[in-house]
């Protein structure tokens, strides 16, 4: 069954659009809901990646670890062999992690850093939260209750 949209008291079907990964048009012919992968802004369906489209719906800035290429598409910064090295699951589209292997930890952008192991969580590249036992240290987890109160008391 065909649907119609009543408009200025005539029903009319919606116009026909061409909304790439567009799931769902409302009455009017607009997206209102994406494929997988993608998140809806100004009625177009654009890559998760992506933090900012024009007016015609064009991806004008990335996210995080991503740079815009010259077709408008967010590429991963990474070479994608280095993704290989710190990867255990690769993204479907080959660009990303969505697993870092024994040894790195997602940072608040999903990169994967060489982990310190006393390290739960990075920020900036920082570390920002440790293991219970440990203390933050410029960035870093120490271990010992002594390297931490020196380290608090402006020793070394």
């Amino acid at each position: 069954m065909e649907s119609y949209s009543l408009i200025k008291d005539e029903c009319k079907r919606p116009a026909v659009t061409k909304t790439p990964n567009c799931a769902r048009f409302d009455p009017s012919g607009k997206c209102v809901g994406c494929d997988g992968g993608y998140i809806l802004m100004n009625y177009n369906c654009v890559t998760e990646r992506c933090s900012s489209v024009s007016i015609s719906g064009k991806c004008t800035a990335c996210k995080g670890d991503y740079k815009l290429s010259a077709d408008g598409n967010c590429v991963s910064l990474f070479n994608p062999e280095r993704l290989k090295d710190v990867c255990s699951d690769i993204s479907k589209d080959g660009t990303s992690c969505d697993r870092c292997k024994p040894g790195y930890l997602f940072d608040e952008n999903g990169t994967c850093l060489e982990g310190d192991a006393l390290c739960s969580k990075y920020s900036n590249e920082l570390c920002s939260t440790c293991v219970d036992g440990a203390y933050i240290k410029n960035g870093a987890c120490i271990s010992s209750t002594e390297d931490y109160c020196s380290a608090r008391a402006g020793g070394s």
